[in-house]
């Protein structure tokens, strides 16, 4: 009936009015980040700051990908990234992968198994797009991982991969950013306060992307949620009361 079908309409909207919500509030979440990471690191940066290559702060760690003509590599519990499941987990958590591998397939490969909240980004293809681990993922060669060599210093990692692609992107004044390569990287200079400054603005900032990852993993649910019960409303196995 129109009643019973109105009934239905609402549920689902609720579900997608709520799934709305969270997506905004990871929005405004990112953005309260970089803003405070612009604020400490570059608005307020300290003349005496040490002046270094970006890989003296970071390690870039290549990825592979295991033979595909060989079955048992492929199908196992470890996430494995290509370009598009990172370009689509743009400056979000990368939560879930489309092929996974096994650990005879990472064992015999170049692939290498990154911790949670690294950031990884993309090399070839759609170039410059990051995201940060919710758990321990390979990745394809045509990506790279980022491991910072501050100690657990993740999110500042992170905030400082967006601040360089940001700059990158800007000094390209519209030509082709096609690549990147551990050069790019290499010759990227930047100024870094001292390490407990660092450290001090990671643990501030940790709070902001838990949140944001506790956020995505509810939408990730209400989704599930949504999907599954919109053919059994449909179909009348499951029914609202009006």
């Amino acid at each position: 009936s129109i009643t019973e079908q109105k009934a239905i309409a609402s549920v689902l909207s609720s579900l997608d009015d709520k799934i709305d919500l969270l997506h905004r509030q990871n929005k405004t979440l990112e953005a309260m980040a970089e803003t405070l990471f612009r604020q400490w690191f570059v608005e307020e940066a300290q003349d005496d700051w040490e002046e270094k290559s970006l890989l003296d702060v970071i390690e870039l760690v290549g990825g592979g990908t295991p033979k595909t003509s060989v079955a048992e590599y492929w199908s196992g519990e470890i996430p494995w990234l290509s370009g598009g499941d990172i370009a689509s987990s743009h400056k979000s958590f990368v939560v879930s992968s489309e092929k996974k591998i096994t650990q005879d397939g990472l064992k015999n490969s170049s692939a290498k198994l990154l911790p949670m909240f690294s950031t990884v980004i993309t090399a070839r293809g759609s170039v410059g797009k990051y995201a940060l681990l919710s758990k321990p993922m390979a990745y394809s060669q045509s990506n790279y991982g980022i491991f910072p060599k501050i100690d657990n210093c993740f999110f500042f990692t992170y905030l400082l991969i967006n601040h360089v692609v940001s700059e990158l992107h800007s000094s390209a004044y519209g030509s082709v950013f096609d690549t990147i390569t551990t050069t790019t990287f290499r010759d990227i200079a930047i100024s870094i306060p001292p390490e407990e400054s660092i450290k001090e603005f990671n643990k501030n900032i940790s709070g902001y992307f838990l949140i944001k990852l506790q956020c995505l993993k509810q939408i990730e649910t209400l989704e599930s949620l949504r999907d599954t019960l919109l053919p059994k409303l449909m179909s009348g196995e499951v029914r609202v009361a009006v």
